[in-house]
């Protein structure tokens, strides 16, 4: 049986990445959408593992499964692939800057349930434009208008 996934939505910073303290076990996402990841913080070992997934678990926790006969570049750009795992977790501070596609998901599992890694889990979401970009006869903070 798998967890069940816990959504935990945090606005976007106007400076810096989105910030979250992971403190328990358990299936955690964290965006819906592409990004980096760039730092997990573990300030406290505990037990078990952290794993992360590019990609976003369906209501029972699964993620799609991968087919068996599929390329590696496919296998790298398919949703619920698993790109970093810690086991066990260990102390210290894991710059990745790594980049997901289609979500962000984050699962700390295993060891006595009582004792989970601790770890502040830093993450950047993909900037989108909020207004389509200027027409080529407009002026623009780059340019002039055009004459």
């Amino acid at each position: 049986m798998s967890d069940l996934p816990k959504r935990i939505l945090i606005e976007t910073p106007p400076f810096g990445g989105k910030a979250w303290l992971l403190d328990s076990k358990g299936l955690f996402v964290l965006e819906e959408g592409p990004g980096m990841l760039v730092t997990i913080a573990c300030t406290h070992a505990g037990s078990g593992s952290f794993e992360v997934y590019d990609g976003i678990p369906d209501e029972k926790g699964y993620f799609p499964e991968i087919d068996e006969d599929a390329t590696e570049l496919e296998r790298a750009v398919a949703p619920g692939r698993i790109f970093f795992r810690m086991h066990p977790v260990v102390m210290g501070s894991w710059m990745l800057n790594a980049g997901f596609r289609h979500g962000l998901t984050m699962r700390a599992v295993g060891g006595h349930e009582t004792v989970a890694g601790i770890a502040t889990i830093v993450w950047q979401p993909m900037k989108r434009r909020v207004a389509p970009p200027p027409a080529p006869d407009q002026a623009a903070p780059s340019r002039p208008a055009a004459k």
